[in-house]
């Protein structure tokens, strides 16, 4: 009889354990996709402010720095001073003509 008796209330505390998992693991699941979401939008922030930095540093040099400002415009324009030359060469052929 007591053996019964201790095998009705494990079964019930069985019974009540996995009942409350089955109700609680889709939150429990969630709750884990919300702190990944957390951790690589945190990366991503970090990585945005980081470029923004950038990008401010960059605009104040192309509004305060003169030489910056040539760099870019020689570079990104291919602009030149008057009277200069500007040879161009392709990378390309001389990569070829080295093999050679």
């Amino acid at each position: 009889m007591k053996f019964l008796k201790n095998t009705v209330w494990i079964f019930l505390v069985v019974v009540m354990v996995v009942s409350v998992l089955y109700f609680l693991f889709p939150e429990i699941a969630q709750y884990l996709n919300f702190l990944g979401d957390d951790k690589r939008l945190s990366r991503q922030i970090e990585s945005e402010e980081t470029k923004n930095v950038a990008y401010k540093k960059e605009i104040k040099d192309l509004q305060t720095n003169p030489v910056y400002i040539e760099k870019i415009a020689r570079e990104k324009l291919g602009l030149s001073r008057p009277d200069e030359i500007i040879y161009k060469f392709d990378a390309q052929k001389k990569s070829e003509s080295s093999k050679e």
